[in-house]
């Protein structure tokens, strides 16, 4: 007997169950074939990328365990593919310097909206085959980092 192959699955990642609620609806509109797994903290986000496909993540900042900067540099690592959708209130140009060297493909300040995130999404999902440029991103979103 073959050994069972896991589907590809999204991470979503932030601490506040409100976000991770509505950004469960978004995903699960958006992306069939896909498992959606959800964490409260990094270090269990690292671990659940780990088991199974991967290619997209959208993580907050602030977590408990690793931010959102130190769980992109381990997965970038791990799975340069992945792409990464980092949410965050506080937006500097020291985190858009830092999430850039780490790997970040897309940077948004919260509050975010859903329109915005839903091109950003489907943009990371179609990647490699048709990646966007600076240019191609969607507006209204807060800072993109490629």
């Amino acid at each position: 007997m073959s050994a069972l192959i896991a589907s590809p699955a999204i991470l979503l990642v932030d601490d506040e169950p409100d976000i991770l609620r509505l950004l469960r609806l978004i995903i699960t509109s958006l992306a069939t074939g896909y498992t959606i797994l959800t964490c409260t903290d990094g270090d269990v986000a690292l671990e659940q990328a780990m088991q199974q496909p991967t290619p997209l993540i959208i993580t907050d900042y602030n977590l408990p365990g690793m931010n959102g900067l130190q769980l992109t540099a381990a997965l970038k690592a791990y799975a340069p593919a992945t792409q990464v959708v980092l949410i965050s209130g506080y937006i500097s140009p020291d985190l858009e310097q830092r999430a850039r060297e780490r790997g970040v493909d897309y940077l948004v300040r919260k509050p975010f909206q859903v329109d915005p995130l839903i091109q950003i999404v489907q943009a990371a999902l179609a990647y490699p085959r048709a990646a966007p440029t600076p240019l191609e991103q969607p507006s209204g979103v807060g800072e993109v980092v490629c």
